[in-house]
């Protein structure tokens, strides 16, 4: 990789950082678009971590820690909007 998986995460997260605030803050309708293009660059996240897990853990358990991993993904994504909705 020309960059590496850690400089892609963080600027993954940054990104996601970016597009909460911009989000939160939104006025005018560009900036939803502009939450668009950054959520491009947050989507680089996941295929970053899951790199980087299987780059450092031993074969026997590269199954085990990307489903480990997926597991919380799925639960965040679920608890997530069931949380939030309600506010």
């Amino acid at each position: 990789p020309v960059w590496g998986e850690i400089v892609v995460m963080r600027f993954g997260l940054i990104c996601f950082i970016l597009q909460c605030l911009l989000i939160s803050l939104a006025s005018r309708p560009w900036h939803i678009f502009a939450c668009v293009l950054l959520s491009t660059a947050t989507n680089l996240v996941y295929p970053s971590l899951t790199s980087l897990v299987t780059s450092n853990v031993s074969e026997s358990r590269v199954g085990e820690s990307l489903g480990a991993i997926n597991g919380i993904k799925s639960l965040t994504e679920g608890i997530g909007p069931l949380v939030f909705g309600m506010l």
